[in-house]
């Protein structure tokens, strides 16, 4: 008698699955539906060793999950990681594309570091510029304050002379006035007096 069996041909699978390299951490395996693995992972696991993926139901999307509290084969807890995971129809396995969170987004990080030190310089340089333009509006401000405040002492000055001469102008008229009434009176005198004189 004789038994036949067959089964897939994993080695077309691990060449596709086994050879993918992302970054330092990432790594790409298959797991069955009980988390034994199919293909050797990249590190932490041998094939058909049971895998520390948290296994979900059967779903037809694929689904990114952020794995945190993951422990590897010596009980280390694992630091956090962001998996891809999907289903495939036949044989009914699940691919999982995982690498660890700071790596993946590594490139983000940097960015966002370097925005926020483009942000904090472009803050600085305007806080300076800004301080220089004030000071030179103070300065400007002050200077023609200064000249303002030259122009009135002049005004004030010219207002001190006009009065002055308003007032002397009036003194004179009001010597004026008598002084001619008596030089007035001092001719009428001396015509009278020649008149009489005459006679």
């Amino acid at each position: 008698k004789w038994i036949l069996r067959a089964t897939i041909h994993t080695e077309s699978f691990r060449s596709l699955v086994e050879n993918v390299r992302i970054g330092k951490t990432g790594q790409v395996y298959l797991l069955n539906a009980e988390g034994v693995f199919q293909t050797s992972p990249r590190v932490n696991g041998a094939i058909m060793d049971r895998s520390s993926y948290p296994m979900e139901p059967y779903h037809e999307e694929p689904r990114i999950r952020t794995l945190e509290g993951l422990k590897d084969a010596q009980g280390q807890e694992r630091p956090r990681q962001i998996a891809c995971e999907a289903w495939l129809q036949s044989p009914r396995w699940l691919l999982v594309v995982k690498q660890d969170y700071d790596e993946a987004f590594a490139d983000v990080n940097h960015a966002n570091t370097w925005t926020l030190v483009f942000l904090h310089l472009s803050a600085a340089s305007i806080l300076v510029v800004t301080v220089f333009i004030t000071r030179h509006m103070i300065t400007s401000i002050k200077r023609r304050d200064a000249e303002a405040d030259r122009l009135n002492q002049q005004l004030l000055q010219a207002g001190k002379l006009a009065s002055i001469g308003e007032l002397s102008a009036g003194v004179a008229h009001e010597i004026n006035n008598p002084l001619a009434i008596i030089l007035t009176e001092r001719q009428l005198l001396l015509d009278a007096a020649a008149q009489t004189t005459i006679t």
